[in-house]
């Protein structure tokens, strides 16, 4: 069976980004619950418009 489909809000994306330990982020812990996770076109929106180059390469 498929783990749960999460809708990851901007601010759990931010989150992951700019930590530099990583295994201690939101998107981290649901990723080890093998979770599906998902974005709304508001949120990929919100990601682009603030995403440096370096990050822009990542969503290729």
């Amino acid at each position: 069976m498929a783990g749960p489909v999460v809708l990851a809000d901007t601010s759990a994306l931010i989150e992951y980004f700019r930590k530099k330990d990583k295994s201690r982020t939101l998107l981290r812990k649901l990723a080890l619950e093998h979770c599906s996770l998902k974005l709304s076109v508001i949120t990929e929106f919100e990601v682009f418009v603030g995403a440096t180059e370096e990050q822009l390469g990542y969503w290729d």
